[in-house]
């Protein structure tokens, strides 16, 4: 099949263009929502406290015996007696999630974020399908089986073209994905602050994990007393020395 090379001029590369400039307008709009107030001292102590927990529950292991022993002792007495907590005076009262401060401005950081994403994507998939529908626009230099053939041929409704052929629409969804490494390349890490797979979104999901919504944190404290007081004791230090020597008398 041969395709006319106005196509290129005309059709593939306004699409990457676009795209390409849509993703920084994404990225400094998502920039320019996002609300980053200075966390309270007191509830980063809490958070803190909580993630302690959780790296000894996870990593207890990798401590020896007395190690192990010790931060379960103090961690416990911490946990179960609510010295972590940001307000010991309601530990035993369920929280409204409607009236508290920081789960309200999460929901409307996480809205923002949305709306920063999926709005101008939108538009350009509106613009695409319109201006650009059925247009074969490149032959991939490789062949492909058939099962490829949906995905690189959206908009396009013939069983005889080859697989490796791509659609206007294909290579919008091939662009829309595929720039992410290259905005990470060209841009700051820090950039796309609204992306739930950045650094900043794994560590705040990290720190409080399980909160469910209307419930406690001394709640979540107490449970987490809990899983370290059933922490088993065995530490991959144990006969260290004796193991070493095994391994080098065979060598």
């Amino acid at each position: 099949m041969l395709l006319d090379p106005q196509l290129s001029a005309w059709v593939l590369y306004p699409i990457l263009y676009i795209m390409f400039l849509v993703g920084l307008l994404k990225n400094y709009l998502s920039l320019l929502l996002l609300d980053t107030p200075n966390p309270e001292p007191l509830e980063l102590r809490q958070q803190q406290w909580l993630l302690r927990g959780r790296n000894l529950i996870a990593n207890h292991c990798a401590l020896s015996k007395t190690g192990i022993s010790q931060r379960r002792l103090f961690l416990i007495a911490k946990f179960r007696q609510g010295h972590a907590l940001k307000d010991r005076e309601t530990k035993d009262q369920k929280i409204n999630p409607m009236s508290d401060p920081s789960g309200t401005q999460a929901m409307t950081t996480s809205l923002k974020g949305n709306i920063a994403n999926m709005l101008p994507q939108t538009i350009v998939m509106t613009w695409v399908n319109y201006f650009f529908s059925g247009f074969v626009l490149f032959q991939l230099p490789f062949p492909l089986t058939y099962q490829f053939k949906s995905m690189l041929q959206t908009g396009i409704y013939t069983r005889d073209l080859d697989a490796s052929w791509v659609s206007s629409i294909s290579w919008y969804l091939l662009t829309l994905f595929g720039l992410k490494s290259f905005y990470n390349l060209l841009l700051d890490s820090d950039i796309t602050p609204m992306d739930t797979g950045s650094p900043a979104a794994s560590m705040a999901n990290m720190m409080m994990p399980n909160m469910a919504p209307g419930e406690h944190p001394h709640k979540t404290f107490l449970a987490d007393a809990d899983s370290i007081a059933l922490l088993d004791s065995k530490s991959v230090l144990d006969n260290v020395e004796s193991r070493l020597l095994k391994r080098f008398m065979k060598i």
